[in-house]
């Protein structure tokens, strides 16, 4: 199926679209080829690279908040708890 005018179609979701019944149209000549494989649209290792250095990040702000936690438990040693 073909739209001859694209502006018709509205999204639905992500991936779905929906249009009125007439303007879909058959396509004359249709090429459907066997076998093939979509590619992906992300690199492997790019995104290897961003979830370690997210990884990272997560891992100073744990390590920030262990400090101050750490800083307040002496803060309250030091000058008592009321």
């Amino acid at each position: 199926m073909d739209f001859a005018d694209k502006a018709v179609l509205q999204p639905v979701g992500n991936t779905l679209f929906t249009a009125p019944s007439d303007a879909a149209r058959e396509v004359d000549d249709p090429h459907i080829l066997q076998g093939k494989l979509e590619a992906s649209n992300v690199s492997t290792a790019g995104e290897m690279v961003a979830m370690m250095a997210a990884l990272r990040g997560a891992e100073t702000g744990q390590r920030l908040v262990q400090l101050y936690d750490d800083l307040m438990a002496k803060a309250l040693d030091a000058f008592g708890r009321n």
